[in-house]
């Protein structure tokens, strides 16, 4: 992360937060409704598996695992990981996502293993031109800007967001066009 962030800053950009990918992603999957139930995230990348745990609007709890939760072994930890988190309350659904692709097995296999309804995530409130900005693969990006912008709204004020977010992000976005294309 350290690095990360390091790359970013010796590349002109300043970052004023970071946030979890959990909780990027958790901003952009759920509607208003839905975020007061409890709600289990499996992300799954190649190289690692988190599940986090939310219940009213609030992340409960993580595990990351090094492992791909393509593992079934990996799965049975998880599970036992969300029943110490839960503590007893219900999950309503669990909620898949990453970088890796999720199989209509895998989601039969998660279904079994922790007996929650389980599907593949899919972006909710977001429109836009391109076809791909519902695509799985960029949920956590499109909720951590969601993130931020709500940050900023409450620090700020919607109305000075509007106008003055939507000029700082053309020009940065014009300025790294003429840097790099």
């Amino acid at each position: 992360l350290q690095n990360v962030v390091k790359a970013m800053n010796l590349s002109g950009i300043e970052l004023e937060d970071l946030v979890f990918s959990g909780l990027a992603a958790f901003q952009c999957l759920m509607s208003d409704d839905t975020k007061e139930q409890g709600i289990a995230l499996i992300e799954i990348d190649d190289n690692f598996t988190t599940l986090s745990v939310f219940y009213d609007n609030v992340l409960r709890g993580v595990c990351v695992e090094q492992k791909s939760v393509i593992a079934l072994n990996v799965l049975e930890r998880l599970k036992g990981e969300m029943n110490r988190i839960r503590d007893g309350r219900p999950i309503s659904k669990i909620i898949l996502l990453g970088s890796s692709y999720v199989h209509e097995d895998f989601i039969d296999n998660v279904n079994t293993v922790f007996g929650i309804p389980s599907h593949a995530a899919y972006i909710k409130n977001i429109r836009g031109k391109s076809k791909d900005i519902t695509n799985p693969t960029y949920l956590t990006s499109i909720g951590a800007s969601l993130y931020g912008f709500d940050a900023r709204a409450r620090a700020y004020g919607h109305r000075e967001l509007r106008f003055g977010l939507i000029r700082k992000a053309t020009r940065r976005v014009e300025e790294f066009i003429d840097e790099y294309f």
